[in-house]
């Protein structure tokens, strides 16, 4: 994100995220460790659906609730 090394995998995400950068007047990236980022982690190892290529979640996924108290505190 920050220009420092292309990186193949990510090529797309990174470009729409750098895209949506350039909507706001500041906007700062930062790494974040996945021990530091609880629910990210969770919902990033969560198992999708069969047949389904992304979920969507209107409320909080109860499997990332207490995540995000620990995370909040």
């Amino acid at each position: 994100m920050n220009n420092k090394k292309i990186n193949f995998g990510c090529c797309n995400w990174t470009r729409d995220a750098m895209k949506w950068r350039q909507r706001f007047e500041a906007a700062d990236v930062t790494w974040v460790s996945r021990t530091n980022n609880g629910p990210a982690d969770l919902l990033a190892k969560h198992r999708l659906p069969d047949n389904c290529s992304f979920q969507y979640h209107y409320y909080v996924p109860p499997f990332i609730v207490s995540a995000l108290h620990c995370n909040h505190s």
